[in-house]
C-alpha cells in the first residue's frame, strides 16, 4: 500500500502529457471544452463609450444647470450630434455617447421645466460613461489555454466577438463494470442481483470533466470476457475504467488480466478510506484505472485518481475540483488512523462542513445529500469542532 502523495506523484511521472491536435468549434457548442489556446478579444469591450445610465449627456466644462433637449439616443443608434454649452441630449443605457461628452446626469436627478428644458438637481462627479476598451481591448487575453468554459466563459468570448475557439480534444474512456451480481434492467432482478449504478455514475462523472464514453458494458466475473473486454476497449478508448474486481477476493480478475494485456502496473492499494483498493496500470496497449466496487470508494478515487490521469491526457496541469477550508460543525472522532480519510459532508449556511450521516462505502444514499468530503490526514484521530478542514467539493448543484 502507497500514500496518497506518492499514488499523485506516480500517475504524473507515468504519463506524458497529451499532446493531441487540438479541434475548432463554435462558442456556442463549446459549454464544458478545454480551451487549447488562449481565447484573444477580436474587438474593443466595450466597443464604443457607451451610457451606463438613462439620462442626460453634457459636455465636461458646462455647468448648466438648465440645458436644451436635442434629441433622444437610444441604443443601437450611432450618436454622431455634437454638443454645445447650454445643451444636452437625453441618452439610453448602452446607447453610444456622443463624442466630447463629459458626464451624464442620472434621469433620476432632473426635472423638465414647462419651457420643455431639463434642470439637473443634484451635482455629481461620475462621469456614469462606460469607456470603449476598459473591459477588454482588441488583441488582449480573453480567457488562458486551460479554461473550462462555462456559461459565464462563452459570455465573455461572444462579448469580445469570439465566435469560435480551439478547444483539447476529449479523451476516450471506456467504462466496465464487473461482477455476475451486476444487472442492467429490473427485469433481470432476482436475489442476490444488484443494479448497475457504477457505470452510469462514471460515464457521467467522465462527460462533466471533460471526456467522452466509447465503451460501457457490463463485464461480468469470468477471465475469458474480461480478457476480450479489456481488449476491445483498449483499441478504442485512450483511457480504460473498471469498477469492481480490483480487490484480493476469489473472482477480482482485474489484475491479472491486466497484466495478461501487456501492461504494467503501478499500485493497486492506496493508503486512503474509503477507496484502498485502486489499481493504475500502463503499457504501450494504453492506460487502466480499477475503481473499488462500492459505490461511495469510486466515486471518491474517480475524483481523487481518474481525474488526474484525464488532466494528463488533456495536457492539463488538473482537472478542476474546487478545494476549501470550513470549520467542522461537530467534533469528530476515528479508532482506526492510519490512512487519510474522506467523510461525506455538506456545507451549511453557517458556512460550516457538518458530517452526514454514513453507513460505510456502500452507502450511497450519503452522496446525494452531500457537497464533498472533509479530509482527516493520516494520523489524526480526532477533530475538535469549530476546527478548520479541508473540504473536497465534488457535488456541482445540490438539491
Amino acid at each position: 500500500m502507497i500514500s496518497f502523495d506518492a499514488a499523485i506523484g506516480l500517475i504524473g511521472s507515468t504519463l506524458q502529457a497529451g499532446t493531441s491536435a487540438p479541434e475548432r468549434i463554435s462558442v456556442p457548442d463549446a459549454a464544458g471544452r478545454y480551451l487549447s489556446h488562449d481565447a484573444v478579444a477580436r474587438m474593443d469591450v466595450p466597443a464604443f463609450d457607451r451610457s451606463a445610465v438613462d439620462g442626460y449627456a453634457v459636455l465636461p466644462d458646462d455647468p448648466g444647470p438648465v440645458y436644451q433637449i436635442l434629441t433622444t439616443i437610444k441604443p443601437g443608434s450611432p450618436g454622431t450630434m455634437r454638443l454645445e454649452k447650454g445643451m444636452t441630449v437625453k441618452i439610453m443605457t448602452g446607447a453610444v455617447v456622443p463624442e466630447g461628452v463629459g458626464r451624464i446626469q442620472m434621469v433620476e436627478h432632473t426635472a423638465i421645466g414647462p419651457d420643455g428644458r431639463v434642470q439637473f438637481l443634484k451635482s455629481s462627479s461620475a462621469s456614469n460613461i462606460c469607456r470603449r476598451g476598459e473591459d477588454r481591448k482588441s488583441g488582449q487575453t480573453v480567457l488562458p489555454a486551460g479554461t473550462r468554459l462555462d456559461p459565464e466563459s462563452l459570455a465573455a468570448l461572444t462579448m469580445c466577438g469570439i465566435r469560435e475557439v480551439d478547444v483539447i480534444r476529449k479523451p476516450r474512456v471506456a467504462v466496465l463494470s464487473t461482477g455476475d451480481e451486476i444487472i442492467a434492467s429490473m427485469e433481470d432482478w432476482a436475489p442476490g442481483k444488484v443494479m448497475n449504478l457504477n457505470g452510469p455514475m462514471l460515464a457521467a462523472l467522465c462527460e462533466r470533466h471533460g471526456g467522452a464514453v466509447s465503451v460501457q458494458a457490463l463485464a461480468g466475473d469470468t477471465r475469458q470476457r474480461l480478457a476480450t473486454l479489456l481488449r476491445d476497449a483498449l483499441g478504442q478508448s485512450d483511457l480504460v475504467l473498471f469498477s469492481g474486481g480490483v480487490s484480493a477476493g476469489d473472482f477480482d480478475f482485474i489484475p491479472d488480466t491486466v497484466r495478461e494485456a501487456g501492461l504494467s502496473i503501478h499500485f493497486t492499494k492506496v493508503a486512503v478510506k474509503p477507496g484502498k483498493p485502486v489499481l493504475f496500470a500502463t503499457g504501450a496497449g494504453g492506460i487502466v484505472v480499477g475503481l473499488p466496487g462500492n459505490p461511495v470508494s469510486a466515486y471518491l478515487d474517480f475524483h481523487l485518481f481518474v481525474l488526474p490521469v484525464m488532466a494528463r491526457l488533456m495536457g492539463l496541469p488538473a482537472v478542476p475540483v474546487r478545494e476549501l477550508s470550513a470549520p467542522l460543525a461537530r467534533t469528530f472522532q476515528r479508532r482506526a488512523a492510519e490512512r487519510r480519510e474522506y467523510v461525506p459532508c455538506r456545507l451549511t449556511r453557517a458556512g460550516l462542513a457538518e458530517q452526514l450521516d454514513y453507513n460505510g462505502s456502500g452507502h450511497f444514499a450519503a452522496l446525494w445529500q452531500a457537497d464533498g468530503f472533509f479530509v482527516v490526514e493520516a494520523g489524526r484521530a480526532m477533530i475538535e469542532a469549530g476546527s478548520p478542514v479541508p473540504v473536497l467539493l465534488t457535488r456541482l448543484v445540490r438539491p
